[in-house]
């Protein structure tokens, strides 16, 4: 149960049933067709004992709302009337009222016939723990340890929905097998999810095409962290940094609705002493390091306990869509962006001159104690 398969299902081409891409060819990033997410209709569907219904987490639906009008979905030998949740984020839910857990969900639309598995929600494995979720591909298992410690030491982390995006550089259970070696992380889940992360296209259509990060939070939120204390959303080359109020989490529970945001300051490594670096070598700063791009930690059974989670924020599915932020005031808090901890899949991540850069000791203090 701690290494698992997403319930997945996309339609073969030669169902000539398709997603649709709603991006014009000028603002189409080079190999966008292979990176575009065309055909995954399913990320995920479980049953949601509570709500007697069986719930799928899907990308943008877009042209699959096909499917949703004209398509059959069986299960415990029942027709399944769907219920759409559209979110004004990148990812969608679709809601099937069913009367007892099934094993299967069987999807006819023309000439398809498919059935797929159907997992349950689990309420219990990471209850009142502070969870965070991480989304990787072939990240060094090093870089990866680094980051778990970090949160362990400094915030208290114990509890760990790993999504792997369909690594080549070990298995999962090389990879679980380095998260449970961690001392203080109680509880571990790595889910297999090899989907297409979506391509860089520009503006205005720069977000419409990246569905998965924002899927994979949702099952998150929806299948395994209902019960737990608090969840922390930053990745794997962002750490936290100290809490006024002893831990991330701690600040969430302690805020009124449960939920704190901050912005980012890069970090940098010096670059001539070697090239292969890890977190604690990104000791350095400089005066334009800002990140804007925002990240949280939310408690999932308070106030925003109905919210969509994406990437950088919490949305209200009440209010169109709005994010949070713009409705209440931000932490002060900051995640430090280490900026040679990556994999180059999105870009290639240059470093400023030394003599551009200077030291910071609150950093390097810390990295000290942890490291």
């Amino acid at each position: 149960m701690a290494i698992e398969t997403l319930n997945s299902m996309e339609f073969p081409e030669s169902s000539g049933i398709e997603r649709g891409v709603f991006v014009p060819p000028e603002c189409r990033s080079a190999g966008f067709d292979d990176e575009y997410d065309l055909r995954t209709f399913i990320y995920d569907a479980f049953f949601v004992p509570r709500k007697q219904a069986i719930c799928i987490i899907c990308p943008k639906l877009y042209q699959f709302d096909t499917v949703i009008k004209h398509g059959k979905f069986t299960a415990n030998g029942q027709q399944l009337k769907p219920k759409v949740k559209l979110r004004k984020g990148n990812s969608d839910e679709i809601w099937l009222p069913c009367n007892a857990p099934p094993e299967s969900l069987r999807i006819q639309i023309g000439s398809f016939d498919h059935e797929t598995t159907v997992g349950i929600q689990d309420n219990e494995t990471f209850r009142g723990l502070w969870c965070a979720v991480l989304k990787s591909k072939d990240n060094d298992l090093v870089w990866i340890k680094d980051w778990v410690n970090y949160h362990v030491k400094v915030h208290g982390l114990n509890g760990l929905v790993f999504f792997d995006n369909g690594s080549e550089q070990y298995s999962l259970e090389e990879l679980h097998s380095a998260l449970i070696s961690i001392s203080g992380l109680e509880k571990v889940r790595v889910l297999s999810a090899p989907f297409r992360f979506g391509p860089i296209t520009l503006s205005p259509y720069r977000h419409i095409t990246k569905f998965l990060q924002a899927g994979l939070l949702n099952i998150a939120r929806v299948r395994y962290l209902q019960s737990a204390a608090a969840v922390l959303n930053v990745d794997i080359d962002e750490l936290v940094s100290p809490s006024l109020n002893g831990s991330i989490f701690q600040s969430a529970e302690n805020s009124p609705l449960g939920y704190v945001s901050f912005s980012g300051r890069w970090r940098y490594p010096d670059i001539s002493v070697k090239q292969q670096f890890r977190h604690k070598d990104h000791i350095l700063e400089s005066s334009d390091g800002f990140c804007q791009a925002r990240k949280y930690c939310v408690c999932p059974s308070g106030p925003l306990r109905h919210f969509y989670w994406n990437t950088h924020t919490v949305r209200a599915p009440f209010l169109w869509g709005a994010s949070i932020d713009r409705i209440i005031s931000s932490s002060r808090m900051v995640y430090w962006h280490c900026r040679k901890i990556t994999t180059h899949w999105k870009s290639q991540r240059g470093v400023p001159p030394t003599n551009q850069l200077t030291d910071s000791p609150e950093t390097k203090q810390v990295f000290d104690r942890v490291f």
